[in-house]
Protein backbone atom coordinates (compact mmCIF):
# COMPACT_ATOMS: atom_id res chain seq x y z
CA UNK A 1 0.00 0.00 0.00
CA UNK A 2 2.85 2.31 1.47
CA UNK A 3 4.76 1.51 -2.68
CA UNK A 4 1.68 2.43 -4.43
CA UNK A 5 1.17 5.69 -2.35
CA UNK A 6 4.49 6.72 -3.21
CA UNK A 7 4.27 5.64 -6.78
CA UNK A 8 1.15 7.52 -7.28
CA UNK A 9 3.32 10.62 -5.95
CA UNK A 10 5.98 9.97 -7.85
CA UNK A 11 3.56 10.32 -11.24
CA UNK A 12 1.42 13.15 -9.98
CA UNK A 13 4.86 15.12 -9.52
CA UNK A 14 6.01 13.93 -13.04
CA UNK A 15 2.89 15.52 -14.55
CA UNK A 16 3.12 18.59 -12.97
CA UNK A 17 6.24 18.97 -13.76
CA UNK A 18 5.47 18.07 -17.76
CA UNK A 19 2.56 20.44 -17.52
CA UNK A 20 4.62 23.49 -16.13
CA UNK A 21 7.15 22.80 -18.74
CA UNK A 22 4.74 22.91 -21.28
CA UNK A 23 3.18 25.98 -20.06
CA UNK A 24 6.87 27.45 -20.07
CA UNK A 25 6.79 26.90 -23.94
CA UNK A 26 3.41 27.63 -24.84
CA UNK A 27 3.32 30.98 -27.32
CA UNK A 28 2.22 34.73 -26.66
CA UNK A 29 -1.13 35.04 -26.95
CA UNK A 30 -1.48 38.62 -26.29
CA UNK A 31 2.45 39.95 -28.41
CA UNK A 32 3.67 43.46 -26.92
CA UNK A 33 2.69 46.04 -29.91
CA UNK A 34 5.27 48.34 -28.99
CA UNK A 35 7.98 46.04 -29.81
CA UNK A 36 10.25 47.36 -32.13
CA UNK A 37 8.61 50.77 -32.52
CA UNK A 38 10.86 53.80 -31.72
CA UNK A 39 8.33 57.46 -31.95
CA UNK A 40 10.84 58.29 -35.27
CA UNK A 41 9.19 55.25 -37.44
CA UNK A 42 5.40 56.34 -36.16
CA UNK A 43 6.31 60.35 -37.53
CA UNK A 44 5.05 61.32 -40.88
CA UNK A 45 7.74 62.41 -43.22
CA UNK A 46 7.22 63.62 -46.67
CA UNK A 47 9.79 63.52 -50.11
CA UNK A 48 10.60 66.03 -52.85
CA UNK A 49 10.79 64.62 -56.48
CA UNK A 50 11.54 66.30 -60.01
CA UNK A 51 8.52 65.39 -62.51
CA UNK A 52 10.12 64.25 -65.89
CA UNK A 53 8.06 62.98 -68.89
CA UNK A 54 9.35 60.35 -70.99
CA UNK A 55 8.61 58.32 -73.85
CA UNK A 56 5.04 57.60 -74.02
CA UNK A 57 4.35 60.30 -72.29
CA UNK A 58 5.11 58.24 -68.94
CA UNK A 59 6.00 60.63 -66.35
CA UNK A 60 8.72 59.57 -63.88
CA UNK A 61 9.83 61.36 -60.39
CA UNK A 62 13.31 61.38 -59.19
CA UNK A 63 13.19 61.68 -55.47
CA UNK A 64 16.05 63.78 -54.77
CA UNK A 65 16.88 67.65 -53.22
CA UNK A 66 17.40 69.54 -56.22
CA UNK A 67 16.06 70.44 -59.56
CA UNK A 68 15.76 72.49 -62.30
CA UNK A 69 13.71 75.67 -62.95
CA UNK A 70 10.51 75.27 -64.60
CA UNK A 71 10.61 71.74 -63.64
CA UNK A 72 7.62 70.54 -61.86
CA UNK A 73 8.27 69.39 -58.12
CA UNK A 74 6.02 66.77 -56.28
CA UNK A 75 5.92 67.04 -52.60
CA UNK A 76 4.23 63.84 -51.61
CA UNK A 77 3.90 62.84 -47.55
CA UNK A 78 3.01 59.59 -45.92
CA UNK A 79 -0.34 58.60 -45.89
CA UNK A 80 -1.88 58.12 -42.12
CA UNK A 81 -2.46 61.66 -41.17
CA UNK A 82 -5.51 63.13 -40.83
CA UNK A 83 -4.19 66.49 -41.71
CA UNK A 84 -1.43 68.15 -43.76
CA UNK A 85 -0.37 71.46 -43.54
CA UNK A 86 2.79 73.06 -45.81
CA UNK A 87 4.79 75.89 -46.39
CA UNK A 88 7.21 76.47 -48.81
CA UNK A 89 10.17 78.66 -47.93
CA UNK A 90 8.43 82.72 -47.19
CA UNK A 91 5.39 81.53 -49.71
CA UNK A 92 2.28 83.24 -48.03
CA UNK A 93 0.20 80.23 -49.27
CA UNK A 94 -0.40 77.12 -47.21
CA UNK A 95 -0.92 73.82 -49.23
CA UNK A 96 -2.84 71.16 -47.35
CA UNK A 97 -2.88 68.44 -50.01
CA UNK A 98 -0.91 65.14 -49.19
CA UNK A 99 0.81 65.37 -52.95
CA UNK A 100 0.92 68.25 -54.96
CA UNK A 101 3.53 69.85 -57.20
CA UNK A 102 4.99 73.02 -57.68
CA UNK A 103 7.47 74.78 -60.23
CA UNK A 104 10.16 77.84 -59.78
CA UNK A 105 10.81 80.29 -61.53
CA UNK A 106 14.22 81.49 -60.10
CA UNK A 107 16.95 80.05 -58.78
CA UNK A 108 16.72 78.88 -55.01
CA UNK A 109 19.17 77.60 -52.63
CA UNK A 110 18.54 75.80 -49.45
CA UNK A 111 14.86 76.50 -49.28
CA UNK A 112 12.93 75.02 -46.18
CA UNK A 113 9.98 72.66 -47.07
CA UNK A 114 7.81 72.23 -43.61
CA UNK A 115 5.73 69.61 -43.15
CA UNK A 116 3.35 69.94 -39.85
CA UNK A 117 0.78 66.50 -39.86
CA UNK A 118 -1.65 66.05 -37.44
CA UNK A 119 -2.43 62.47 -36.89
CA UNK A 120 -3.75 60.09 -33.68
CA UNK A 121 -1.23 59.86 -31.12
CA UNK A 122 0.17 56.46 -30.24
CA UNK A 123 -0.53 56.47 -26.66
CA UNK A 124 -0.56 52.99 -26.34
CA UNK A 125 3.21 52.96 -26.92
CA UNK A 126 4.51 56.55 -26.03
CA UNK A 127 2.25 58.17 -23.46
CA UNK A 128 3.61 61.60 -24.30
CA UNK A 129 2.86 61.66 -27.94
CA UNK A 130 1.00 64.39 -29.02
CA UNK A 131 0.35 63.14 -32.45
CA UNK A 132 1.50 65.92 -34.23
CA UNK A 133 4.71 65.65 -36.91
CA UNK A 134 6.76 68.80 -37.58
CA UNK A 135 9.40 67.86 -40.33
CA UNK A 136 11.36 70.20 -42.63
CA UNK A 137 13.78 69.20 -45.46
CA UNK A 138 15.56 71.79 -47.78
CA UNK A 139 14.77 72.28 -51.34
CA UNK A 140 17.60 73.94 -54.12
CA UNK A 141 16.54 74.82 -57.36
CA UNK A 142 19.07 75.75 -60.27
CA UNK A 143 18.86 77.30 -63.36
CA UNK A 144 19.44 75.48 -66.50
CA UNK A 145 23.02 76.49 -67.23
CA UNK A 146 24.05 75.29 -64.13
CA UNK A 147 22.70 71.81 -64.77
CA UNK A 148 25.75 69.34 -64.35
CA UNK A 149 24.61 67.21 -67.13
CA UNK A 150 26.18 69.77 -69.88
CA UNK A 151 29.65 68.49 -71.04
CA UNK A 152 31.15 65.62 -73.00
CA UNK A 153 31.76 62.05 -72.13
CA UNK A 154 34.11 59.37 -73.09
CA UNK A 155 33.36 55.69 -73.38
CA UNK A 156 31.49 52.93 -75.15
CA UNK A 157 28.63 50.68 -74.93
CA UNK A 158 29.27 47.58 -72.68
CA UNK A 159 27.99 45.12 -75.36
CA UNK A 160 31.53 46.41 -76.92
CA UNK A 161 33.88 47.45 -74.85
CA UNK A 162 36.60 48.55 -77.44
CA UNK A 163 34.77 50.62 -79.30
CA UNK A 164 35.81 54.12 -77.92
CA UNK A 165 33.61 57.21 -78.93
CA UNK A 166 32.18 60.72 -76.79
CA UNK A 167 28.69 61.83 -76.36
CA UNK A 168 27.72 65.18 -76.24
CA UNK A 169 24.86 67.24 -73.92
CA UNK A 170 24.69 70.74 -74.83
CA UNK A 171 22.37 73.92 -74.20
CA UNK A 172 19.59 74.65 -76.52
CA UNK A 173 18.72 77.75 -76.63
CA UNK A 174 17.13 79.21 -73.20
CA UNK A 175 15.03 76.45 -73.48
CA UNK A 176 16.52 72.98 -73.42
CA UNK A 177 19.26 70.71 -74.01
CA UNK A 178 20.87 68.66 -77.19
CA UNK A 179 22.62 65.13 -76.89
CA UNK A 180 25.00 64.85 -79.72
CA UNK A 181 26.58 60.92 -80.93
CA UNK A 182 23.78 58.86 -79.23
CA UNK A 183 23.43 56.50 -81.42
CA UNK A 184 27.02 56.69 -82.58
CA UNK A 185 27.26 59.25 -85.44
CA UNK A 186 23.69 60.26 -84.53
CA UNK A 187 22.82 64.26 -83.79
CA UNK A 188 20.02 64.80 -82.13
CA UNK A 189 20.76 68.43 -82.34
CA UNK A 190 17.45 70.75 -83.40
CA UNK A 191 19.88 72.06 -86.62
CA UNK A 192 20.04 68.31 -87.52
CA UNK A 193 16.72 66.94 -87.14
CA UNK A 194 14.86 69.81 -87.02
CA UNK A 195 12.04 69.72 -84.07
CA UNK A 196 11.48 66.25 -84.12
CA UNK A 197 13.72 65.07 -80.93
CA UNK A 198 12.17 65.60 -77.80
CA UNK A 199 14.53 65.92 -75.33
CA UNK A 200 13.09 66.45 -71.23
CA UNK A 201 15.86 67.49 -68.58
CA UNK A 202 16.34 67.14 -65.11
CA UNK A 203 18.84 67.85 -62.50
CA UNK A 204 21.85 65.37 -63.44
CA UNK A 205 19.43 63.51 -66.02
CA UNK A 206 18.28 63.50 -69.55
CA UNK A 207 15.70 62.01 -71.67
CA UNK A 208 14.82 61.25 -75.32
CA UNK A 209 11.62 59.91 -75.77
CA UNK A 210 11.50 60.71 -79.74
CA UNK A 211 14.18 61.55 -81.62
CA UNK A 212 12.24 61.46 -85.44
CA UNK A 213 9.46 63.47 -86.35
CA UNK A 214 6.00 61.80 -87.93
CA UNK A 215 7.36 60.55 -91.36
CA UNK A 216 10.94 61.05 -90.96
CA UNK A 217 13.23 58.41 -90.16
CA UNK A 218 16.69 58.56 -89.51
CA UNK A 219 19.06 55.81 -90.61
CA UNK A 220 21.89 57.01 -88.94
CA UNK A 221 19.94 57.56 -85.66
CA UNK A 222 17.73 54.39 -85.68
CA UNK A 223 15.89 56.59 -83.30
CA UNK A 224 17.47 56.12 -80.53
CA UNK A 225 14.98 56.57 -77.18
CA UNK A 226 16.06 56.44 -73.21
CA UNK A 227 17.79 58.13 -70.33
CA UNK A 228 21.45 59.64 -69.58
CA UNK A 229 21.84 59.69 -65.53
CA UNK A 230 24.90 61.53 -64.44
CA UNK A 231 26.35 60.14 -60.72
CA UNK A 232 26.43 62.42 -57.77
CA UNK A 233 29.98 63.30 -58.59
CA UNK A 234 29.01 64.45 -62.18
CA UNK A 235 31.84 62.72 -63.40
CA UNK A 236 30.19 59.20 -64.44
CA UNK A 237 27.57 58.78 -66.80
CA UNK A 238 25.48 56.32 -67.88
CA UNK A 239 23.05 56.22 -71.32
CA UNK A 240 20.59 53.70 -71.19
CA UNK A 241 18.63 53.82 -74.63
CA UNK A 242 17.39 51.72 -77.62
CA UNK A 243 17.26 51.78 -81.02
CA UNK A 244 15.03 50.90 -84.13
CA UNK A 245 16.19 48.22 -86.29
CA UNK A 246 15.70 48.71 -90.11
CA UNK A 247 16.30 51.39 -93.04
CA UNK A 248 15.13 54.40 -93.18
CA UNK A 249 11.53 54.70 -95.21
CA UNK A 250 10.22 52.42 -92.54
CA UNK A 251 9.39 55.18 -89.91
CA UNK A 252 7.13 52.81 -87.77
CA UNK A 253 9.29 49.85 -86.74
CA UNK A 254 8.43 48.90 -83.24
CA UNK A 255 11.81 45.99 -82.96
CA UNK A 256 13.97 47.61 -81.00
CA UNK A 257 17.37 46.79 -79.16
CA UNK A 258 18.60 47.95 -75.95
CA UNK A 259 21.91 49.57 -74.96
CA UNK A 260 24.06 51.10 -72.39
CA UNK A 261 26.48 53.49 -72.72
CA UNK A 262 28.97 54.31 -69.73
CA UNK A 263 31.58 57.14 -69.76
CA UNK A 264 33.32 59.54 -68.17
CA UNK A 265 33.30 63.18 -68.27
CA UNK A 266 36.13 64.96 -70.31
CA UNK A 267 34.70 68.72 -70.04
Amino acid sequence: MKRNFLTSLVILFCLILTLSVLESCKPDDDPDPCEGLTLDSIQIDFTMGEHITNSGGIDTIFVYDTALIFNNIVFEAEKGAESYEWTIGEDPRTFTERRFELFFQYPEQSLPIRLIAKRTPNLTCFPQDDGIDTVEHYLTIVDKDSNPIIGKYEGHLESDPDDIFAIQVTRKGSSGYDLININRGCDLSEENVGLGAEIHAGFRKLNVSRSASSGEYRGDCQDPKGWLILSENNMDVEVHFSTAAGDENNPQLQNRTNHVFVGKRLN
